[in-house]
């Protein structure tokens, strides 16, 4: 665990590199990450493992490099599945939530994605539903309208109290606060400056009054910086997280099962 310190405020993350480690073994969270550039020799092999629909999707993003990222992460992520579930990859069929938050159609069992430029992540559960996100850190982006408007007093002071760090503290929060908002299956919610994700645990009760017929229980967030890219995985109990960057041997493992 990294401890962040500096102010009066309380703060704190998890970032263990490769694997990021909870304290309880009992429940695993598997999370899968990859810079589209890096598996530019696979993309061919790829294009077998997603559906005409998504395609079609695909075909829409304006740069290459986006297209590419979108095929890669959902052949990957359908892939993940499908040897989970015994089946072969185009079998496994998704469809959209409320919000438009991602499922399988008839399986119990968990997932959510996150694209950045260039890159990608998503996460895999047995147990409950998970929220990630991942992005990259833009230095032309002007944050400080966004922190005036989405972040509490506290989080404002923790991003602002360090001119070298301000960016990466920015986009570390972020990916935090739309981990958390992914996971519950909300969308941005009313006044989400009352929503601080400085610490590990959520409380259920940071979000009364915030969402009608609230039943959702504590999160946990746990997060990392992966060279330029920070994220953020969000899960409604304490658990262990396992990070696993994918490379030909994961690919292979998966493709040849």
């Amino acid at each position: 665990m990294q401890i962040i310190s500096g102010s009066s405020c309380s703060r704190y993350y998890f970032d263990s590199g490769y694997k990021m480690i909870s304290e309880d073994d009992s429940n695993i969270v598997e999370v899968f990450y990859a810079k589209t550039k890096d598996l530019n020799s696979r993309y061919p092999d790829f294009k077998n493992y997603i559906t005409k629909e998504e395609q079609l999707r695909a075909e829409r993003f304006h740069f290459e490099e986006d297209m590419e990222t979108y095929i890669s992460c959902h052949a990957l992520l359908r892939l993940v599945l499908s040897k989970t579930l015994n089946k072969e990859p185009l079998e496994v069929r998704f469809f959209n939530e409320l919000y438009n938050k991602p499922a399988l159609l008839g399986n119990p069992l968990y997932f959510n994605i996150s694209h950045t430029k260039g890159a990608f992540a998503f996460v895999v559960s047995n147990n409950h539903y998970v929220g990630i996100d991942l992005e990259k850190v833009s230095k032309i982006i002007d944050f400080t309208s966004i922190i005036e408007t989405y972040f509490s007093s506290c989080e404002r002071e923790y991003i602002l109290e360090s001119k070298a760090e301000a960016l990466d503290r920015f986009f570390l929060l972020w990916t935090r606060k739309e981990a958390l908002l992914k996971a519950l299956g909300t969308g941005i919610i009313d006044n989400l400056k009352q929503v601080e994700v400085l610490e590990n645990i959520i409380r259920r009760e940071v979000f009364d009054n915030l969402i009608a017929d609230c039943l959702f229980d504590d999160h946990f967030i746990y997060s990392t910086n992966l060279s330029n890219h920070f994220l953020s995985v969000a899960i409604p109990q304490r658990g262990k997280v396992l990070l696993y960057q994918i490379n030909n041997e994961i690919i292979n493992l998966y493709i040849n099962q």
